[in-house]
């Protein structure tokens, strides 16, 4: 534990919790020590409401998608009713993972050890061969203690989150500050889409700070440079939400001016385009005609997987002849992010390096980065018995 204190020091709280032209970052040990990464688990992760899944991933009775938190292996399924649980994705028996590839219209969760098979709701109901051969009954042991364990599920606007500790507020409560901020967003009427992979080798919080902030564009991004420029771009800082804004995102240059907008789209949204992070996990792009949903998955200290979710204005959007614009809107961001990738990735090897220690912030650029970084060291440092 002594190592996993000598990040989160109370000098290193007095430090970050400075206005943002005084303040420093989170040190570097921050992104590179296993130990930090089990507290961020515990204090930032398992406290709060985790994005894992959008619901039309999962349309059918039966479909299941697995998903690795931190090393905590997860299953969100589709029920009988339509409805959504999530569970711990281990078999009772022996803890083997259950579910390792996203599976279609199952009509039970099945343990590929000794084939214990469970209810889509997560009940105990075959154990073949437990008592012996032909002996299918566990004997003594009383099956209803033997169900697969429920995680807290909640679905927003047809995106799923999970709460480990069960001690979150309610999710429509969490999301709130959303809700607000793009009241003239039919979340409600969003299609999905594509949904997109990339892993990156990076700690998982650099390509959250990397994507709320604007100030790498013209050297990181020459074509969304010229598509919505830095001289453009705000900081968003309004608790709990930490991004940037562009004033001028011209779709037309951008390629997918021809996708319908959200219906209640105001003169001043059709030329705007933000990028809010809600801790721990979920990123949006938000614009006109879409909204990209990023859920980021630690992986390790150094590795994290993005999976991003590309959701459009209602069913016209849909349609065979939107499917070129909305493959720009797709192509678009695969190249951006190719981009982003090399240049975080590059931020996670200096972070091995003595030469650097701790941030410094751009106050006009870089407040919401510091806002990031400051809730995850009063999070850990909370926990630790610090703040």
């Amino acid at each position: 534990m002594s190592a996993m204190l000598s990040v989160i020091t109370p000098a290193v709280l007095r430090a970050i919790n400075q206005p943002v032209t005084d303040a420093r970052g989170l040190p570097r040990e921050a992104y590179t020590d296993p130990g930090f990464l089990a507290l961020e688990r515990e204090h930032v992760f398992d406290a709060s409401w985790v994005f894992v899944a959008a619901a039309e991933s999962i349309p059918d009775p039966g479909d299941a998608l697995p998903l690795d938190l931190i090393g905590r292996p997860v299953v969100v399924v589709r029920q009988r009713d339509g409805g959504i649980k999530a569970f711990h994705n281990v078999c009772r028996h022996r803890g083997v993972v259950l579910v390792e590839t996203a599976q279609k219209q199952r009509p039970t969760l099945v343990c590929p050890y000794h084939a214990w098979a469970y209810g889509l709701d997560g009940t105990l109901l075959k154990t073949p061969h437990f008592g012996g051969d032909g002996n299918h009954s566990t004997g003594p042991i009383e099956r209803d203690c033997l169900d697969l364990k429920a995680i807290r599920c909640e679905t927003w606007n047809g995106l799923v989150f999970v709460n480990l500790s069960g001690a979150a507020p309610p999710l429509s409560q969490y999301m709130a500050p959303v809700a607000q901020r793009y009241p003239e967003h039919d979340f409600a009427g969003m299609r999905l889409g594509r949904v997109m992979e990339f892993e990156l080798a990076a700690n998982w919080k650099l390509p959250i700070e990397n994507f709320i902030e604007g100030y790498h564009l013209p050297w990181t991004h020459p074509f969304l440079n010229s598509v919505s420029s830095m001289a453009n771009h705000y900081s968003v800082v309004e608790e709990p939400i930490a991004g940037q804004g562009s004033d001028l995102y011209e779709r037309d240059k951008a390629g997918h001016a021809a996708l319908p907008m959200f219906p209640r789209i105001g003169e001043h949204w059709q030329i705007r385009a933000e990028y809010p992070s809600l801790m721990p996990n979920l990123l949006l792009g938000v614009h006109a005609d879409h909204i990209n949903v990023w859920g980021l998955y630690p992986i390790g200290p150094g590795r994290v997987l993005e999976r991003v979710h590309f959701f459009y204005a209602g069913d016209a959007a849909m349609a065979p002849e939107m499917a070129a614009a909305r493959g720009v809107v797709e192509a678009n961001l695969h190249s951006i992010n190719l981009e982003d990738v090399g240049v975080v990735e590059a931020m996670q090897r200096g972070r091995s390096s003595p030469g650097y220690v701790d941030a410094r912030f751009s106050p006009y650029h870089e407040a919401c980065i510091h806002s990031f970084e400051k809730r995850i060291a009063n999070a850990v440092g909370a926990g630790l018995g610090l703040a």
